[in-house]
């Protein structure tokens, strides 16, 4: 299970993980979609939208290029985030474009909170900047 980083084999298992070895990339991509999986409960995004936003919003954050964010400076950082709260937005099924941005916004503000606490993802990305 993970056997390189045997102290996240829970983070392995959640999304069913259990191949040997990972390398470092495959490992972060590991995390990122368990932080997704773990930071937006149904309960996050309760009465904001149709059936299947917070699958779509889990989703779209394990996908999520946290690469970009490394060495971004804090005014770019609020136009990186704009972007991806307006391509969260398109993949939401919420007829109503107007009652898009506030789950989209919440969804990715809980993630890259969730994100900058694990010391991971944190690490990797120079998340403790932001």
């Amino acid at each position: 299970m993970c056997q390189q980083f045997a102290h996240h084999k829970d983070a392995c298992a959640a999304i069913g993980r259990n191949d040997l070895p990972l390398n470092q990339n495959e490992f972060l991509r590991t995390v990122q979609q368990y932080v997704a999986n773990i930071a937006i409960p149904a309960s996050a995004l309760r009465n904001l939208g149709a059936k299947g936003v917070v699958d779509a919003a889990r989703s779209y954050l394990r996908e999520l290029d946290l690469g970009k964010l490394k060495g971004i400076s804090l005014p770019r950082y609020a136009d990186w985030l704009n972007a991806q709260t307006d391509e969260l937005m398109g993949r939401l099924p919420i007829p109503d474009s107007k009652k898009k941005w506030g789950p989209a916004r919440k969804a990715l503000n809980i993630f890259l909170c969730h994100a900058c606490l694990n010391r991971h993802l944190c690490k990797a990305y120079a998340l403790d900047r932001l």
